[in-house]
């Protein structure tokens, strides 16, 4: 958490039976709540099945104390008040504790079509690339790339590696040049594909089916949940420099044809900011 944000509040229900995680951040004088870079979902968690009543109650006492409010929450929180903006946003997540060959046998074709032409093309697998690899990879795809971003991003991968939290693997051409990587952070029983970066002269598709079947192949057996998201509203662009409607379609049914179920969070932001913060909002981040 301290990778990706320099400071965190949280709001405790009872004897920790439920909290909600806060990033806070100060600028120009106002105390706002705006979702970290590289980070996917927060809200409100609990021990037990969380109520609407208790998630309302949650959400209604931030405005009280933050002028602007730009959160992710999470698919178990299901409410939001009216005073929040509230947008949609997609994950998928595939349960790996079937044998490899149970859950490849429900692969779309496109999918096989795809890893067959990964091994006629001589792709290979690199497990455990330094973060130097995948940083150099990714601001070639990204283009022009924050120093503070960059930073943050290399602080989160030596963390997640040195915590043994963090897999980045990369797939090379038959010429050994590295033309994708992703890199798997886990937590418990799941494994989040945090971000995957391509060569700009690369196509997506194959080097990224190539990549999700190989963590499939080994991991496959676990009681394991893998998930999936779109890149999200702080993440860098990830398709050849451009977030392309069409290749975000085409994510979306790559992950579909894998078998991985879809569902819905919140991404939420205050309807009700005053004038100043409206015209501070583009450098609240």
């Amino acid at each position: 958490m301290n990778s990706v944000c320099e400071e965190w509040g949280i709001l405790i229900d009872g004897d920790y039976e439920s909290g909600m995680v806060l990033p806070l951040k100060t600028k120009f004088g106002l105390n706002y709540l705006a979702q970290p870079f590289l980070t996917l979902q927060l809200g409100i968690f609990s021990r037990e099945n969380i109520n609407p009543v208790k998630i309302k109650a949650f959400l209604d006492f931030l405005p009280r104390r933050f002028k602007w409010i730009q959160l992710n929450l999470n698919k178990y929180n299901s409410v939001v008040p009216a005073n929040f903006k509230a947008r949609k946003q997609k994950i998928f997540e595939l349960d790996l504790i079937s044998s490899a060959h149970q859950i490849s046998a429900k692969y779309d074709k496109a999918i096989h079509d795809r890893v067959n032409l990964a091994k006629n093309e001589g792709f290979s697998l690199m497990k455990q690339l330094a973060p130097n690899d995948f940083i150099f990879l990714w601001k070639k795809s990204s283009g022009i790339v924050q120093k503070e971003e960059e930073n943050k991003l290399r602080r989160l991968l030596s963390r997640g590696i040195h915590y043994q939290v963090c897999e980045i693997n990369g797939v090379y051409s038959e010429f050994n040049n590295l033309i994708a990587s992703s890199c798997f952070f886990s937590f418990r029983q799941n494994t989040t594909l945090l971000l995957t970066v391509f060569n700009q002269t690369e196509d997506f598709e194959t080097p990224l089916i190539f990549l999700i079947h190989r963590f499939i192949e080994r991991n496959a057996g676990q009681n394991l949940t893998l998930k999936f998201e779109l890149p999200g509203l702080h993440f860098p662009k990830m398709i050849s420099g451009k977030h392309h409607p069409k290749n975000l379609e085409k994510m979306e049914q790559i992950f579909r044809h894998f078998g991985a179920q879809e569902y819905n969070y919140s991404s939420i932001s205050f309807k009700n900011a005053g004038l100043l913060t409206r015209l501070l909002k583009p450098f609240l981040k």
